[in-house]
This record gives structure tokens, C-alpha cells and sequence, in this order.
């Protein structure tokens, strides 16, 4: 994300991922004058989200972050990726 970031924006982290560790080139942060921020729910999150979303659905495949996919009736093969394979794992899906 720090590669596809403009210069002087900010990038958020949006969830929950307390023990899973990121690598980062920390002077793309700094040469490109980046903010990060991190949420865990804030006022009007969805709906920002959702409009950010709209505006770049088509500069950007986010399908590829999809790493793993599970049908429901294997719910609990994807909890257990999700859980014990944070190297890999980085957006498990669950179809119905």
C-alpha cells in the first residue's frame, strides 16, 4: 500500500490484528510524507469506507488480496487459517 499511496496522504489500518507483525519500508513512509492511522471503529466508518471504495474499485484489483477461499461448510478450516496462518493469510473469504 505505501507503493500505490499519493504523496502526503494518509494510509489507515482498519481492523483488528493485535500480534500479527507487518514488514515495511519505513522510507516510503517518510520520503513520501505519509500519515498512518489506525482504526478500530469510528464514527461514520462504513459509510466513508464505502465511499472511498467507490471512488478506486477500478484502479486497483483488490480480488488479489483475497489469499484463501472456503465454502461456509468449511468455516472452521478458514478460522483456522485465519488464526494460526498469519504469514500467508491475509484476507480469508467465506462463500455461501
Amino acid at each position: 500500500m505505501f507503493d500505490i499511496a499519493g504523496h502526503s496522504r494518509r494510509v489507515g489500518f482498519i481492523g483488528h490484528s493485535v500480534g500479527r507483525k507487518v514488514s515495511a519500508e519505513l522510507g516510503k513512509v517518510i520520503w513520501s510524507n505519509l500519515r498512518i492511522v489506525g482504526s478500530g471503529g469510528t464514527k461514520n466508518f462504513l459509510p466513508r469506507t464505502i465511499l472511498f471504495l467507490s471512488r478506486i474499485k477500478d484502479k486497483y484489483d483488490f480480488e488479489a488480496l483475497n489469499t484463501h477461499h472456503f465454502k461456509f461448510e468449511k468455516i472452521h478450516d478458514a478460522f483456522d487459517v485465519a488464526c494460526h496462518d498469519k504469514v500467508n493469510a491475509r484476507k480469508v473469504m467465506i462463500t455461501f
